[in-house]
């Protein structure tokens, strides 16, 4: 039996049974997010800003670009294939960098898929089991609208 708690927007269940001594609380849905995030992850912002969400597809072609920037310290700021916790400055260089390094290049309607290579060709929702990493791209609108969340983030962590 778990038992629910609400709190402000979001929700905490926990388990009364498991209590040996310990209360474990886990947040299971928060008001307005809780669709946003399935089958994604979100990026919780420093400041008092916006959160931002992205799907796995587009954030699995987004970290390998973060890591061929080489500006997040590796195991203090990026942790395995997915996990960021980046601080201010790192955030700043890496909207520079990404200015730079794609933006500049990438043609509207255009996008950068896991293996790193630009294609024109929209992506079509199929999803291709044979080849999983032709799942996986990242589009000019999501790097424009991360590039934005990185100038004013203040540093951000993901969940996901």
């Amino acid at each position: 039996m778990f038992w629910l708690v609400r709190f402000g927007r979001g929700i905490l269940a926990f388990n009364p049974a498991q209590a040996s001594g310990q209360l474990s609380f886990v947040v299971i849905a928060f008001e307005g997010i809780q669709s946003r995030i399935q089958m994604g992850y979100w990026l919780c912002a420093e400041n008092d800003i916006e959160d931002l969400t992205v799907n796995s597809w587009r954030w699995g072609a987004t970290v390998p670009l973060i890591q061929e920037s080489n500006i997040l310290e590796p195991d203090v700021e990026i942790f395995g294939d997915r996990m960021v916790f980046a601080k201010m400055d790192s955030c700043l260089k890496l909207a520079d960098w990404f200015e730079n390094n794609f933006l500049k290049d990438l043609d509207e309607g255009s996008r950068i898929g896991l293996d790193g290579k630009t294609t024109s060709e929209p992506d079509d929702g199929t999803f291709h089991r044979d080849d999983l990493a032709k799942n996986y791209s990242a589009d000019r609108d999501w790097l424009l609208q991360f590039v934005q969340f990185l100038r004013e983030c203040g540093g951000f962590n993901t969940l996901g």
